[in-house]
């Protein structure tokens, strides 16, 4: 029996509370994983309970949290569970059941934190949910036509059907609505290479250096201004100096001119070695970058000694 789910209840949609955890070892990781498989095999059951919603939402949410990133079949469990999921809500506002109203719902409606904290309701959280299938779908062999493990080599039987054996006629209605939204999506800018102002190194430091020793010598002119040539008192010795030194104008304007030359050539050399630093980083992977690598390619292994993933893997 179809009860009517009043507004109020549908728009109930707060997302829990979320703390991200300490990076878990591989056999909780491996925990986590078999705990989603295991709620993908059983959602016949889980639909019949009533129990889809909250199942996936926690596993989800422990899917995100496992404190590292998962490998390419974790992956295609997340996907599974994420079109589940949004089949789950868009029943909840009657898009995907057989009558045009909203299935029964009562209590707040839980979310996936990763791809729905923004979400107001829940046709908002399964259009994100679907955008997140196609973006991953994207990298497999199959493409936007094969968003589960089967474009991935994985083992899970229940991903070898295709979207609408799996979820039906709708979902691949709405699976293909949230294709088109990825391939339209605008394609990311390349980043060119950092430019470097055309300032040698050499000449910034010339500058700093000339700079500098403006300010010193203007210092010494303001230093000696007034003063008797041969260090004579010009009150005391009057005999002994006719004439004081007059060096306090051109003394002042070496210590401006040096001041502003060394300022300004410091902010030359600053921003042009962080330049270069940029340039470098964009152009050669780290050092420890290059040993992982390696080692990957020597053993076939990645940290975590699970299998390294094929090039197409994200």
């Amino acid at each position: 029996m179809v009860v009517e789910l009043a507004l109020p209840a549908l728009l109930s949609f707060t997302p829990p509370e979320h703390e991200p955890s300490a990076p878990a070892d591989s056999r909780e990781v491996d925990d986590v994983v078999a705990a989603a498989a295991k709620a993908v095999e059983d959602r016949a059951y889980l639909e019949r309970n009533d129990r889809v919603i909250d199942e996936y939402v926690g596993h989800l949410d422990a899917l995100a949290d496992v404190g590292r990133e998962l490998d390419t079949c974790g992956q295609a469990l997340q996907a599974e569970l994420r079109m589940a999921l949004a089949l789950a809500y868009l029943e909840l506002e009657g898009t995907c059941t057989d009558t045009d109203e909203p299935a029964a719902r009562t209590g707040e409606l839980p979310m996936p934190v990763l791809e729905c904290i923004d979400a107001t309701g829940p046709s908002e959280c399964a259009e994100a949910l679907l955008d997140r299938v196609a973006e991953f779908a994207a990298k497999g062999q199959g493409g936007l036509e094969a968003p589960f493990s089967q474009a991935f080599g994985c083992a899970h039987a229940v991903a070898e059907m295709s979207v609408e054996q799996m979820f039906g006629a709708c979902m691949v209605e709405q699976y293909a609505a949230a294709s088109e939204r990825f391939e339209a999506r605008p394609a990311p800018r390349e980043q060119g290479p950092t430019k470097v102002w055309p300032v040698p190194r050499w000449a910034g430091i010339a500058g700093v250096s000339g700079g500098l020793a403006m300010i010193i010598g203007g210092a010494v002119m303001l230093g000696i201004d007034g003063k008797c040539p041969g260090g004579y008192d010009p009150v005391t010795q009057v005999d002994q100096c006719p004439s004081v030194y007059g060096t306090s104008e051109g003394g002042a304007a070496l210590v401006s001119i040096g001041a502003i030359v060394t300022v300004g050539m410091g902010v030359v050399l600053t921003v042009t070695e962080i330049q270069r630093a940029k340039q470098g980083r964009s152009g050669r992977p780290s050092a420890l970058r290059r040993k992982l690598e390696r080692a990957q390619a020597l053993t076939g292994l990645r940290v975590g000694g699970r299998p390294a993933p094929l090039a197409r893997h994200y």
